[in-house]
């Protein structure tokens, strides 16, 4: 488990180090100053996911429902998120989405082989 943690955490983490130097450093004018918050609401959601499925692990099929309410979670949490953002800080809106959905897509596939790994395990 704690691989696995470590792993997803990882590739939120680069994934977001990159988008950051792109922005910040190439592409400066679509550069927003909330974009601190990306990796560290996907790492979060990440982690705490990782984390139920692998307290549910013992019975497949309630990681399976684990595992289908966190995606409806966190895609509510996300919509929520991106609407608040657009509508309160609308800063770079375009910019802010795009790094959005590409670290919810990075986060999604990684939350998916994670469950495929702890299935695996239990046969």
């Amino acid at each position: 488990m704690r691989k696995m943690i470590i792993l997803g955490i990882s590739v939120v983490l680069c994934c977001s180090a990159l988008a950051f130097f792109l922005l910040y450093y190439v592409l400066p004018q679509y550069y927003f100053s909330s974009f601190w918050m990306l990796p560290v609401y996907f790492s979060v959601l990440l982690l705490l996911e990782i984390l139920l499925m692998n307290i549910f692990k013992e019975k497949s099929a309630k990681t399976m429902n684990v595992f289908l309410i966190t995606k409806i979670v966190k895609f509510l949490l996300s919509v929520c998120l991106i609407v608040l953002y657009l509508n309160v800080v609308a800063e770079n809106n375009i910019a802010f989405s795009i790094c959005f959905l590409l670290l919810y897509f990075v986060s999604l596939a990684l939350e998916t082989f994670a469950f495929s790994e702890i299935m695996k395990k239990n046969g």
